[in-house]
């Protein structure tokens, strides 16, 4: 049985399809299932803009932690 490491080609095949298809019915439903009106869509800016703030500080805090954990692992005297 192979990990799926091994086939990273794979991997970023199947990313990049299922971002597509993702994007696409997020689209579909933002404009045919559930239109936002013209006072919905500026607020609805607002908030995407704060999300995406919050979401990038949220991967910024985890790789700086997931970097001082692998240089304690990595130089385990120097962090005691």
């Amino acid at each position: 049985m192979s990990r799926i490491v091994d086939h990273p080609f794979l991997v970023f095949a199947v990313s990049v399809i299922a971002l597509w298809l993702s994007a696409y019915v997020g689209d579909f439903i933002s404009k045919q299932v559930l239109p936002l009106r013209k006072g919905e869509r500026d607020y609805f800016g607002v908030i995407l803009t704060a999300s995406l703030t919050l979401l990038a500080r949220l991967l910024i805090g985890l790789a700086l932690i997931v970097a001082a954990y692998g240089h304690s692992k990595a130089e385990p005297a120097l962090t005691a």
